[in-house]
């Protein structure tokens, strides 16, 4: 089947009261059926569609699906944007198939018109959308030969459908011994709940997202979304996608919400309604792992093989609460009874009810005219197959269908196969405690920078209902502030290796006390190579704690070494690259009742006695589908951090020793600027401190961002920050812009004084360069810091002394002093694991780039001698600081 280009326009509301009853699995839920299928695929959403010619200019589609193309033509647009004849001809014009979605039940009784006359408005909305459709998907059979009396459009009976990752079960006792009620009291409902007969036994289900804030959120970000499309064109793009972030967000959650207070009932209750099919009510109540009772309409014999009558659904007629009571009794009387039918029911939506299954029948029905069969007589003693690909954040590129992770090498683990340990959900939730491993601590010294790492990634775990915690084992209140000359850091190498092997030290004892106290199901670890060490210490400690714990790491190292640390017994999966979608896929995947892993792109993992390797996790294209870091999950006690964030990520040059081209690929992606200062205003609404640090590589690498960055922190009264760029990507208008924003200090990459190490590092500058342009910063007034570097490969005791003596000819307001530390993955480690100096085994206790056990000047000096000068150039770096800094 050839695979071809979505454009899927989904109607939405603008205001919670409305919008809340549209079925997700039905709605936004339909493109985890597109990611599954590795569809390439678009979504518009209705309320931007006065903006939808510049939010889809240069794109092409081969089909378009309306999802629906009657309630969003209606008088008002049932509270939404109400499309116009004009919409659709413009859509028409995209795409020569497109698929319209009608959703609701068209023909009524005289009753029924009576009681609602906005049914009136289906048929006559359908009479003006349906002929700009080529094909119609009904979700009630007895329409179907209306609307072919309308159209020569083919038309197919469509069933409702839900999501994999939200078909759950549950073993639990009902909190609630009633029936729960789903739905709007409008009409003979609101007088069923008031029948003596049920008011015993039926509850109205009242869902707990209602009394979140996503309400509020919601209607806040439709509220906003005139300005934006009003706004400045070219941040058109970036305002929609973090919109429709945020929207997916919200709507996820708060069916995750939704679903999970279904279960708090005996037995989930459809009363009649105007939809004379199993709508989508019915399917929620299936996928939370309840028993369903509902009633529906007659004369639908294809309804009618859906499901069976006190095997999978409890049917009661519409015009009888006495047959809905009896139900009712029977499941609140003999739950296993209640529990049979759920379990069934829940076998046949994993069979014939996921987006994922219902997309690719669509596409089939589109391609040959086939129509899918729901149901087949096979069924009997037939059961759900394991989910087969797993699902992943909408949006994201999948490897193709079909294709196999890799499996590299065979890898043996040892005679005995590793345990895979896998957590167990308590109802669809997990406990997972993010740790960031100490260093500076051994030493010492203090460290209050937020890990942004988990900034991010934390946020999305706690709004998807996960139970989340970051703790930063570096951050000790006691060492607020304190800082040690290059002199002491050169000498204490060998406090990192104490430390390690000190188990009764303060810190091991302070994470072991965490890690009991949160009882946490997944233990999420980031590491740098140097503390690498310390990660393995924590994925022990945590094993030690609870053997069923689920330890995941990330971060630089495990992107170099991934599929080797899976094989330590105490590691069950490491995230290679980009983290946050890999990590949040991998979570989500543990909730699932069959938990697949081998589509969990980034991930590698063992399989028995192999190491798995799914396919490399493709970058985010935006940076804005990320949220602002909720600093509110730290853990720690007395937790204080510094205003550090990343404005982008990536840097476009190719210095031999930098780690950030091993995750970031050399690919520059930059948050917009309005969702950079709502972050700022956050952070500064939190605390005192009015400074900001950012931390990108490449601060000053845009001059059009900057162009429009600075003019909004201008805003920011008594605002300062600090940022790192390059020399080569600044200028005089740079500084001005920098300076009149509050910019009070810039961080440069110096690194040598030789001009031939710069070549050979690959730096792209000269000595006179950084002469010329460092001369610009101090005119411009603006204090500023340089990077240097020691025992770069090849170096020589003259070009050292060089370097020293360019930094005090630069003259630098701060000046700090590195020695050389290979970070695998870079070409430097590369070339020197190729000669054999380096390698995965190395003991990176020893390294840092503070340790003179990096000794790598190719016999040009002796082990001592480098040692020696290191401690000569920490001296001199640090009595350089003092002259400046009076310490």
């Amino acid at each position: 089947m050839t695979k071809p280009r979505i454009l899927y326009v989904q109607h939405e509301l603008y205001t919670w009261p409305l919008a809340k009853m549209w079925s997700h699995n039905f709605h936004l839920g339909l493109e985890n059926g597109f990611t599954a299928n590795g569809l390439d695929f678009t979504t518009l959403v209705t309320p931007w569609f006065p903006a939808a010619k510049e939010l889809l200019e240069g794109k092409q589609f081969d089909q378009v699906w309306i999802n629906d193309i009657a309630h969003a033509f209606r008088d008002g647009g049932c509270g939404g944007y109400q499309m116009r004849e004009q919409d659709l001809e413009w859509l028409a014009g995209l795409a020569p198939i497109r698929v319209g979605f009608v959703s609701e039940t068209l023909q009524y009784s005289a009753e029924e018109y009576a009681s609602n006359t906005g049914l009136y408005q289906l048929q006559e909305a359908l009479g003006i959308t349906a002929k700009y459709a080529t094909h119609i998907l009904a979700v009630d059979e007895n329409d179907i030969e209306f609307i072919q009396s309308l159209v020569p459009a083919r038309v197919m009976w469509m069933v409702p459908c839900m999501p994999e990752t939200f078909i759950g079960r549950t073993d639990a006792a009902p909190s609630i011994p009633k029936g729960l009620f789903i739905g709007m009291p409008y009409g003979a409902r609101a007088d069923w709940l008031q029948m003596p007969e049920l008011q015993e036994l039926l509850a109205k289900h009242e869902s707990q997202d209602n009394h979140s804030i996503i309400p509020e959120r919601f209607d806040e970000l439709h509220a906003a979304i005139r300005s934006r499309i009003s706004g400045d064109v070219s941040r058109l793009a970036s305002a929609y996608t973090s919109y429709l972030w945020e929207l997916r967000r919200l709507r996820e959650l708060s069916f995750s919400m939704y679903l999970d207070g279904l279960k708090e009932g005996a037995a989930v209750v459809h009363l009649p309604s105007y939809c004379k099919v199993y709508n989508s009510r019915v399917y929620e109540g299936i996928a939370a792992g309840r028993p369903v009772i509902t009633s529906r309409g007659g004369g639908r014999p294809r309804l009618d093989t859906l499901f069976e009558q006190g095997k999978d659904l409890l049917i009661y007629p519409a015009d009888d609460p006495l047959a809905l009571a009896t139900h009712i009794r029977s499941v609140v009387e003999d739950p296993e009874y209640g529990r049979a039918i759920a379990l069934r029911a829940r076998e046949k939506l994993l069979l014939h009810h996921t987006a994922e299954s219902r997309v690719r029948q669509i596409l089939g029905w589109i391609e040959t005219g086939q129509e899918p069969c729901y149901t087949t007589a096979a069924d009997a003693g037939k059961t759900a197959p394991a989910k087969k690909e797993a699902l992943q954040m909408p949006g994201i590129q999948l490897s193709p269908p079909g294709r196999e992770p890799a499996l590299r090498g065979g890898d043996p683990l040892s005679k005995a196969k590793k345990r895979l340990a896998l957590p167990k959900p308590r109802n669809g939730k997990l406990r997972i405690l993010l740790v960031s491993p100490p260093y500076a601590r051994f030493l010492g010294m203090g460290n209050c920078r937020f890990p942004l790492s988990f900034g991010a990634l934390g946020t999305m775990l706690s709004a998807n209902g996960h139970d989340v915690a970051i703790y930063d084992a570096d951050f000790d209140r006691a060492l607020i502030g304190k800082s040690e000359p290059y002199e002491y850091t050169f000498s204490s190498q060998e406090k990192i290796r104490a430390a390690l092997q000190d188990r009764s030290h303060y810190v091991w004892k302070e994470i072991d006390r965490t890690i009991r106290g949160f009882n946490p199901d997944v233990v999420g670890i980031t590491t740098m190579t140097s503390k690498y060490p310390m990660a393995l210490r924590i994925a022990e400690m945590a094993k030690s704690i609870n053997r069923d714990v689920t330890v995941v790491i990330g971060g630089h190292h495990s992107s170099i070494f991934g599929p080797k640390l899976v094989q330590d017994t105490n590691i069950d999966f490491a995230v290679i690259g980009e983290g946050e979608m890999t990590f949040l896929e991998l979570i989500n995947r543990f909730c699932d009742p069959r938990p697949d892993f081998t589509r969990v792109n980034g991930l590698t993992y063992t399989d028995g006695d192999r190491t798995v390797t799914n396919s490399p996790r493709e970058l985010l294209s935006s940076l804005d589908v990320l949220p602002i870091a909720d600093r509110d999950l730290m853990i720690n006690e007395g937790y204080v951090s510094e205003n550090n964030i990343m404005a982008s990520r990536g840097c476009p040059f190719n210095c031999s020793y930098c780690g950030a081209q091993v995750i970031w690929k050399r690919k520059v992606r930059r948050r917009s600027v309005p969702l950079i200062t709502r972050e700022i205003e956050y952070l500064l609404r939190r605390g005192s401190s009015r400074a900001i640090q950012f931390w990108d590589d490449t601060f000053t690498g845009d001059r059009r961002f900057i162009g429009e960055l600075m003019p909004a922190l201008r805003k920011f009264d008594g605002l300062t920050f600090s940022c790192i760029t390059r020399l080569d990507v600044i200028d005089r208008e740079t500084l001005t812009q920098l300076k009149g924003a509050g910019c009070n200090l810039i961080l440069f990459g110096i690194e040598s004084g030789s001009d031939e190490i710069l070549k050979r590092i690959d730096k792209k500058m000269t000595r006179e360069m950084i002469r010329q342009k460092t001369a610009l910063v101090h005119a411009a007034g603006i204090p500023w810091l340089g990077f240097f570097i020691m025992g770069y490969p090849g170096e020589t005791r003259e070009d050292i002394l060089a370097t020293l003596a360019f930094m005090r000819e630069v003259n630098p307001s701060y000046a700090e002093i590195n020695i050389f530390n290979p970070l695998p993955g870079t070409r430097i480690w590369n070339e020197l694991e190729a000669q054999g100096l380096v390698g995965s085994d190395l003991d990176f206790s020893r390294y840092s780039q503070s340790s003179t056990d990096n000794y790598f000047t190719n016999g040009h000096m002796t082990k001592q001698e480098f040692k020696d000068l290191a401690l000569y150039m920490a001296r001199e770096f640090d009595a350089h600081n003092r002259r400046h800094n009076g310490k």
